[in-house]
Parts: C-alpha cells; sequence; structure tokens
C-alpha cells in the first residue's frame, strides 16, 4: 500500500478507536449512575432492614377469601398446579435464581444460589412459576402421609400453587411421587442425615428424642436451600390446617396497619402462648414467651439465611455431643434467635419509614403516630450473626477437602442482624387459642391457620389428639366417603347433667378445686358409659355430645383451673375429646364413634341427617303413650318417634328397632331418656364384653395441679393435686340386677348450664374473674 493511502487507513482506524472509546464511556457512565439509582434505592440502614416491593403479583386479600368452602379429600392425582407428569429417573437440580430486579430491592438480600435439591417434575413446574412469589413449604416423613393429605387439601383449596413438600426419607418422597405432590430431598446425606434416613419411614418420630432432632438438622438444610435460592417460605408443620389466604396479610404493600412493620421483618415467628396480654405492646408481643416453630416466614435475606445457620450449627453440636433428650429442634431454635437479644425499633426511625415507603405504603408517618397497640412491633438482634453465602453442610465438606468442594462457592465470612416479628395468637392460632380458649370468637378475627399443638392423646404410631382435633372443627378432609356415609348412628342431644349433679360438686369443693371437675365428669363418663351401650346393643355407632370441662387440663400446675397465664377462658367449657380420654383406647376396645360436628359435616350426605327416629322414654308411674299405670309397651307413632316405656331396658329398644320395617339411619335420644333406661343389655355374655370394653376406653390417668392450696386437702400429702378419671360403674350382668339398678338410679330432670362467658381478671393477677 502506498504511503498516502497507509495515512489515510491509520486516520480511519484512529478514528474508529476514538469513537468506539467514547462509546465505551457512555455506556460506562450509564451503567454506574443505573447501579447508583439501584443503590439508592436500597435501604441506608445499618439495622439492614429492607423493603420487599411484590410488583406484578396478584395476592388474595384477607377479604377476598373469607369464605371458606369445603371440597372432597383429595383424590391420589393432584390438583392445583401439583399433578402431572411425574420424574421418572433420578431427581435433578435445577438453577432458578432470583431475578436481580426483586433481589436489588432489599438491602440485605442473599447472593443468590442454584437450587441444589432433588426435584420431582411437578416441584420444577411450581417453583418455575413461582419463584418470584411465597413459597408454601412443609417437611413429611413416612408415618404423617395422612397429615400430608390433610395439608395439600387446604393450601389448595384456597388456591395457592407454590408449594413444597419436602420430604425427610425416602418412603416420602415416593409417596409425594405417587401421589403427584410437588417434593423436594436433599440429594445426598452426610454423616448426620444418614443415620436418620431409614428411622423416619414409619414410626411418628416425635417420640424418638434422637431422630427427631436429625431431622431438624434436615429441615434446616432444605429450608437454608430455599431461601439461599431466593424464594420467601412460609414453612408450616403438617399439622397446621390453612383457612385463609396470609400472603396479603404478609405482604408490606398490602398488609393491614396492625401488621406492616411486622411484615418487613427477616424472620417471622409463631408462639404456643395461651395469655392475650403478651400479645400486645406491654408484653414485648409474644417475643418474651416461646417460639413454635410449627409456622415460620424466612424472607429471601442475609439476616433469615443467618438465623437458620445458627439453628442448625445448635442442633448439630447437639448431636455430636449425643445431648438430644429432651430435646427438639423448637428448643434450639428459641436458643438461636433469643441468645443474640432483641430490641424493638422505634416506629418513627428513618429505617423503618424508608422501608414503608420503599415497600409502597403511603401512610408511614401515620402508622408511626398511631398508638402503640395498634401496630404489632418489629425487633432486631442486638448481636450479630455469622452469614455465609454456602451452606454450612457444603462448606464443611469443602473444607475438609471432600468430594463436595467443588460445589462449593467461594464464600466471604460477614456479620449481619436480623429483624423479627411475631404472628397474633389470634389469626396465627394455636391449640389452646383455637381449641380452647376461641380467641377468633372473643376478638372477632378470623384465623389464617391452626396449629394443632397444646393437645394430648397422640402416640408413637399415629398423631391421634391431632387427628381428633380437626374433626371435631371440620377440618380433616382424608377420611374416606364411606367414614360419612356407611352404617347406623345413635345421638345424644340435651344437656348431659342434672342440676343434683352440679350442686353436688359444688358443694363438695370449691370453685378452683380440680376435684370439682372430676365429680362433675364422673357424671359425663356414666352417661357416655350408657350411650356406648345402647349403641353396642341397637349395632349403631355412638356420635359424640359436646363434652363439658370444668377444669383445663396442663402439664403443669393450674392457676383457678386454668393454664397460670390464661386470663380469658370462662368454666365451664366445651372441651375437645383428648381433653378426658385417650383415644387409642377406644380403638383397641372396638367402640366406634363420630365426632361431635358428625352431622353439621357437609361431606355427610344430606338424606343420612335427614334420616332420624327420635327415641323418648316414659317417666316412672306413666306408659309409653303418656297415660299413667298402663302397661309396659312400645310405641310407633309414625312420625319418627319411637316411645318406651319406663321398665324398658337398653335390649328392649334394640328389639322394638329391629321388629320394624321403617328404618332410621340416626337414634336421637336426649340424655335424661338415656337415664331412665335399664342397662340389660339381653344376655351376661354382652354386659361382660361391654364391660370389659368401657372400663378401658372410659379410665385415663390424669393429674391435676392447683397452684391454690385445697380445702379440703387431697388425699396425697404435700401437695394439692388430684386424680382422674376413674371409669363408671360396670354394667349389671343379669336382667334382675339391671333392674334393681335403674330403681336406685335418680331420674330428676336435666337443666341446661349458663352458656360461656368472656371472662377477665380483675385485679390483675386476682384469682377471680370477672365474666361478662
Amino acid at each position: 500500500m502506498p504511503p498516502p493511502a497507509r495515512a489515510a487507513a491509520a486516520g480511519r482506524e484512529s478514528v474508529w478507536r476514538s469513537t468506539a472509546t467514547f462509546v465505551g464511556l457512555v455506556l460506562l457512565a450509564a451503567l454506574l449512575i443505573n447501579a447508583s439509582v439501584v443503590r439508592d434505592f436500597r435501604l441506608r440502614s445499618a439495622q439492614q432492614l429492607r423493603a420487599v416491593p411484590r410488583r406484578g403479583l396478584t395476592h388474595h386479600s384477607h377479604a377476598a377469601s373469607s369464605q371458606r368452602r369445603w371440597a372432597a379429600p383429595l383424590a391420589p392425582s393432584g390438583s392445583g398446579g401439583a399433578g402431572g407428569a411425574r420424574d421418572g429417573g433420578a431427581p435433578a437440580s435445577v438453577d432458578r435464581p432470583v431475578p436481580r430486579a426483586r433481589a436489588a430491592a432489599r438491602a440485605n438480600a442473599v447472593e443468590t444460589l442454584p437450587l441444589e435439591l432433588a426435584l420431582n417434575d411437578a416441584a420444577r413446574r411450581v417453583l418455575g412459576a413461582a419463584r418470584d412469589r411465597m413459597l408454601f413449604l412443609t417437611f413429611g416423613s413416612g408415618s404423617m402421609t395422612d397429615f400430608m393429605h390433610n395439608w395439600m387439601h387446604h393450601v389448595q383449596r384456597l388456591g395457592v400453587d407454590n408449594y413444597v413438600l419436602a420430604a425427610l426419607d425416602e418412603r416420602t418422597y415416593a409417596f409425594c411421587e405417587s401421589a403427584g405432590y410437588p417434593t423436594a430431598r436433599l440429594p445426598a446425606r452426610d454423616g448426620e442425615r444418614a443415620q436418620a434416613a431409614g428411622k423416619g419411614d414409619a414410626s411418628y418420630y416425635r417420640m424418638d428424642h434422637e431422630l427427631f432432632l436429625r431431622m431438624g438438622v434436615e429441615k434446616a438444610d432444605l429450608l437454608g436451600a430455599f431461601v439461599r435460592a431466593g424464594y420467601d417460605v412460609l414453612l408450616s408443620d403438617l399439622d397446621v390446617a390453612w383457612l385463609d389466604d396470609p400472603r396479603g396479610y404478609l405482604d408490606p404493600a398490602t398488609a393491614p396497619d396492625r401488621s406492616a412493620l411486622m411484615a418487613l421483618a427477616d424472620v417471622v415467628t409463631a408462639s404456643d402462648a395461651v395469655d392475650v396480654a403478651s400479645d400486645s405492646e406491654a408484653g414485648g408481643w409474644l417475643t418474651r414467651q416461646e417460639i413454635n416453630t410449627g409456622v415460620l416466614l424466612f424472607r429471601a435475606t442475609k439476616g433469615a439465611v443467618a438465623v437458620i445457620d445458627e439453628w442448625r450449627l445448635r442442633m448439630s453440636s447437639a448431636i455430636k455431643a449425643r445431648q438430644w433428650t429432651l430435646q427438639n429442634d423448637q428448643l434450639f431454635f428459641n436458643h438461636a434467635v433469643k441468645a443474640q437479644g432483641l430490641v424493638q425499633l422505634p416506629r418513627d426511625s428513618a429505617p423503618l419509614l424508608d422501608a414503608l415507603a420503599a415497600a409502597g405504603r403511603s401512610n408511614a408517618r401515620e402508622l408511626a403516630a398511631a398508638r402503640a397497640d395498634a401496630i404489632r412491633g418489629l425487633y432486631q438482634s442486638s448481636k450479630a450473626l455469622r452469614y455465609s453465602r454456602s451452606p454450612p453442610h457444603l462448606a464443611a465438606r469443602a473444607a475438609a477437602g471432600g468430594a463436595a468442594a467443588s460445589a462449593a462457592p467461594a464464600d466471604a465470612e460477614t456479620r449481619v442482624r436480623f429483624t423479627l416479628g411475631t404472628f397474633s395468637i389470634a389469626e396465627f392460632a394455636n391449640g389452646h387459642t383455637f381449641f380452647v380458649q376461641r380467641l377468633h370468637e372473643l376478638s372477632g378475627l378470623r384465623p389464617f391457620m391452626v396449629h394443632t399443638t397444646h393437645q394430648f392423646a397422640d402416640t408413637s404410631a399415629y398423631a391421634l389428639g391431632k387427628r381428633q382435633r380437626l374433626r371435631e372443627h371440620m377440618l380433616w378432609a382424608v377420611d374416606p366417603p364411606g367414614y360419612f356415609s356407611d352404617g347406623d348412628y345413635l345421638q345424644i342431644v340435651g344437656p348431659l347433667f342434672t342440676a343434683d349433679d352440679i350442686a353436688h360438686a359444688e358443694r363438695r369443693f370449691g370453685a378452683h378445686d380440680p376435684r370439682r371437675h372430676i365429680a362433675a365428669d364422673a357424671r359425663q363418663r356414666e352417661v357416655l358409659r350408657d350411650a356406648l351401650a345402647l349403641a353396642r346393643a341397637t349395632a349403631r355407632t355412638l356420635i359424640m355430645p359436646e363434652l363439658t370441662c370444668w377444669c383445663d387440663r396442663f402439664w403443669n400446675t393450674l392457676r383457678a383451673c386454668r393454664y397460670p397465664t390464661d386470663r380469658t377462658l370462662a368454666l365451664p367449657f366445651s372441651c375437645p375429646m383428648d381433653h378426658l380420654f385417650f383415644l387409642d383406647k377406644w380403638d383397641k376396645a372396638r367402640l366406634p364413634f363420630r365426632e361431635s360436628s358428625f352431622l353439621r359435616n357437609p361431606r355427610t350426605p344430606a338424606h343420612l341427617a335427614r334420616s332420624v327416629v327420635e327415641l323418648s322414654v316414659a317417666r316412672a308411674g306413666a306408659s309409653a303413650g303418656g297415660a299413667p299405670g298402663a302397661g309396659a309397651r312400645w310405641v310407633w307413632n309414625g312420625t319418627g318417634a319411637l316411645a318406651m316405656p319406663p321398665s324398658a331396658c337398653l335390649a328392649d329398644v334394640a328389639a322394638a328397632l329391629s321388629a320394624r320395617s321403617e328404618s332410621a339411619r340416626v337414634l336421637r335420644i336426649a340424655a335424661l331418656d338415656l337415664r331412665r333406661l335399664c342397662p340389660w343389655m339381653g344376655s351376661a355374655q354382652a354386659a361382660l364384653d361391654f364391660n370389659r370394653a368401657a372400663s378401658s376406653a372410659l379410665h385415663h390417668t390424669v393429674r391435676f395441679c392447683a397452684q391454690e392450696e385445697l380445702d379440703p386437702p387431697p388425699a396425697s400429702a404435700g401437695d394439692s393435686c388430684s386424680w382422674g378419671y376413674r371409669p363408671p360403674r360396670a354394667l349389671p350382668s343379669s336382667e334382675a340386677a339391671a333392674r334393681a339398678y335403674q330403681a336406685a338410679r335418680p331420674s330428676a330432670d336435666v337443666t341446661s348450664f349458663t352458656e360461656p362467658r368472656a371472662c377477665r381478671q380483675e385485679p390483675a393477677g386476682a384469682l377471680e374473674y370477672t365474666c361478662s
């Protein structure tokens, strides 16, 4: 090329270089400006608070989903977006980091990692669609498959499609595969988890302290994987029934004012507290009460990850030291959180106001000025916890040069403080505030969920007490259709006690004496004995009547026959069956029964509930038709009523029913009429067989210990403890003895109780309750 041409080419190349440099500088400046804008958008807070604007998401408000719907039990194939083709090969990991736009909106957002979990196809579809939304998560083991169905039923009924059931054992993973449920598990097991892998398949692992704690480590690893991948995780136990969709309530942009600050927290916890006063500003918004890990919310933040890692570290250390006796994951979670010191943040602080504004709320100043009890507080840890980008089990293996060393991401340790909020005990109810105190009825707040805690009668094989509580409140969706349609039934109606029964118990014992409850319950058990006998004589299943308790049941000492911190429970109250009976004994005795709400359950066929015959028994000195002195005879009056004379026995009722061609599915009798029946079952063998079964089912050993000094003192010296419950007297084994027994039994009319009332302590700390 001639020199002039070379000079011209060099000139053009110089121009292109200058232009490219200029364009590059412009682009770089634009990127830096954009980064500055993003940084300015983040919260400028030493406390590392964060806002969560949920743009483009559709939330179900609390009001929009207030109408509770009932559906049939879940079919084997999943629904609500969880079904479809299943993974035919080995589960694989997926890489679904949270979009950067969402992460940029958080001051302490996690540095997202791929979701290194084994997932089935259903889980891949759910997580692919739900990565920008809150994820409902639960954990399951092989002994709790019924509760998996129930949990899924309630989540799906609300229209939630972003949920995963994390499997704690191979049997559970296979079960979820066959049912079409979205499921996940850890792809490999280290030494801590390997020992627990095969033990949780068959037994109710809560009854095995070592296994329960090892499962806790597994739960922490699974939970941490989801949070590190960028998901906000609403974790709940399998024995939780979701009644309403909480997502709008937990979104800082749409939450009601009372929960606006709580919705900003890295971690939100539930509580087993029963004291309404503890759920207030003066009570520390439950932060001084025990945390229940049955319902927890973890945001995709460094603070939340640090809490999960600290929780895991404490459990892992206890396992290595073989200190699992009477230990569980909940205990270590409480230690992990409360050991850091919690301080309530001022509502008018700049970081909180900025966080509310960033969340899209225009009333941040109004919230700061509201009265203290109107807005749930937000707390921050005084101490900082270690935050690691990589999961603890991968980091440990990498440090040891294990096979997972290459999988562990580069890590730079930082220290972070976390923020904490608490769920209301009325809206996120535990087993006492819902089933016993019924705070949602007193407060007028519709609960989002109920967790079946504070209950009894579970065994190592099955959670019978939890199931019965859910059945009683029509929240158990797993029973097959035949549970509601097969067989005939006996229903006991009306009060179970006479005025003399009540007066006798009250004369003998003071108002706060557990023995009053035991004495009154003795009459209640007598009615149940007679009801079970009539049910067996007529080949029917007993529908349990509403049960009454004069004393709450507690593992520790009672105050005024209530939990020491319970200030709302009016006595007597309608109590759950597991308060009074060990349910396993009923099954072993082959005494079939249904819960008291059975005929109100929408799943019970309407024609069955309408097919009723009313059974009445005449008083002594009257005939079945009402004429005094008439002979013993039964009358079918053609209107669905069967009248029996005063001399009638259980066997006579059975004969009267079997002699008629008309058939009724439900035999209904008042407790007073039942008491008038002679307890003769037709043969000595029938009486012997029944007495053996009833003696077992109606006997239960429970200790009631009072904080007060009782007068007269209990037989056991040195304490104020009383023991219940003894079974009623056995039924006579001959007709003559049965008639003599009946002749000596009081026949006073049954009177109604005063309805339970709202009570409060006045003055505070007093033993007496003022009831309105």
